[in-house]
């Protein structure tokens, strides 16, 4: 008998939904959850197209293979929209209990036992899709869309139980759920295609809306530093400063200078001097702590806003980036080509305001750069404070004191 093609419409949007997917990944290959979720709906229409296109198949050998290929869609899909916020999952525990079931369900289907089968088949696709509720609600997502998101598998967990628990009431008398259920039960059914049809076009609408943010996210990036730019991080760090001060954390700024930048860019041309800020930033990126807001701050400059660190901590930050540009970017560099970095550094001490600090951390830097010093040795300005760089000088900068009073030795 010929397959109806109405009958093949819900395979059919399952298929559309991986290719939905799989086509936003491709636009953006780094957002691997978006594959877990083609996966998911893969297996799902790959399940629901050999039901319907080979009725005539032994339900004892064909039910564990669809049942195996509906717990593979679920777990995908939970562990794609899991991993989209950062969540971890369960995934040895529930791959034992799509095992488990898959076993459970052959033998139920070997035996006969209809109620058991019914209650397996439904009840662990329910405990997958609640295990993904719960590891999405733990998440506390502030999004609307993933908020329909865990309503929707919560859904799909109690509606798939729904037909178990009729099994149990009835004591496992199939026949007769049936019969006094049928109506309920074709609700049931109808119920979980339709929640698989909303939840499908919900993760869509969240994949279109992640790739939206991180377009604009993009924009906001310096091109070459690959950090924030000037704009986005000024925004940023006045807002995580304010934040700071309300919970009584200190906050550092340190801006960075690239040393003759400007006469790199002269000698050897705006490709070199790009290749030069690249190297530092990948320097930085090395030794950036979770929390650490950096941003390009000028053509030379990278700004880094420290929060929860005093000024101390801040210049060791200073001597270790030194260290590693030396390790990088200087171990086959001989003379006076050698890549060195000049800092100005600011705590937020009584300052009301980011602006504040970021007056005094110029102050500082504009004061210790190398190139206005006409030496070779890389020094660190701090406002407020006494304290010795270790990294090739030695710098002391009077308190309050208007002129750079650091001296250097051999």
């Amino acid at each position: 008998m010929s397959t109806p093609i109405t009958q093949m419409i819900w395979p059919a949007i399952a298929a559309m939904f991986a290719a939905i997917f799989v086509t936003l990944w491709y636009a953006e290959r780094t957002r691997l959850h978006l594959l877990s979720f083609a996966l998911g709906f893969l297996a799902l229409a790959i399940a629901m197209a050999i039901h319907i296109a080979f009725p005539a198949l032994s339900p004892a050998q064909i039910t564990p293979i669809l049942h195996f290929l509906a717990c593979l869609s679920v777990i995908a899909i939970v562990w794609g929209a899991a991993n989209r916020v950062g969540q971890r999952i369960p995934l040895v525990a529930m791959a034992g209990i799509t095992v488990v079931s898959c076993v459970l369900l052959w033998a139920s289907m070997e035996a006969d036992v209809k109620a058991a089968a019914l209650i397996v088949q439904n009840g662990a696709t329910s405990i997958l899709f609640g295990i993904g509720a719960i590891a999405l609600w733990y998440a506390i997502p502030a999004g609307l869309l993933d908020k329909i998101l865990i309503w929707l598998m919560g859904l799909q967990a109690a509606l798939g139980l729904a037909r178990p628990a009729l099994v149990l009431l009835a004591e496992g008398e199939l026949d007769r759920v049936m019969e006094r259920a049928s109506s309920f039960s074709a609700v049931l059914l109808i119920g979980l295609t339709l929640l698989t049809a909303a939840l499908g076009l919900t993760l869509i609408a969240l994949a279109i809306v992640e790739g939206i943010e991180i377009k604009n996210k993009r924009s906001k990036i310096d091109p070459v530093s690959a950090f924030y730019d000037r704009t986005t991080f000024e925004a940023l760090a006045e807002t995580t400063f304010n934040r700071a001060g309300r919970l009584g954390l200190p906050s550092t700024l340190i801006l960075l200078a690239i040393d003759r930048f400007d006469a790199i860019k002269q000698d050897w041309g705006e490709e070199a001097s790009d290749m030069v800020l690249r190297a530092i930033s990948d320097c930085v990126r090395q030794c950036q702590r979770d929390g650490d807001l950096i941003g390009r701050t000028a053509e030379d400059q990278i700004g880094i806003l420290l929060v929860g660190t005093a000024s101390r901590p801040a210049l060791k930050l200073v001597d270790d980036l030194r260290a590693e540009v030396d390790r990088v970017c200087n171990s086959y560099i001989k003379g006076a080509a050698r890549l060195t970095l000049s800092a100005g550094i600011a705590e937020s001490g009584k300052a009301t305001s980011y602006q504040v600090i970021s007056r005094e951390a110029e102050r500082s830097l504009s004061l210790g750069r190398v190139d206005k010093r006409d030496s070779q040795t890389p020094h660190v300005l701090i406002q407020d404070c006494f304290l010795r760089s270790s990294h090739g000088s030695r710098g002391f900068v009077g308190c309050g004191m208007g002129t750079d009073r650091a001296a250097t030795s051999a």
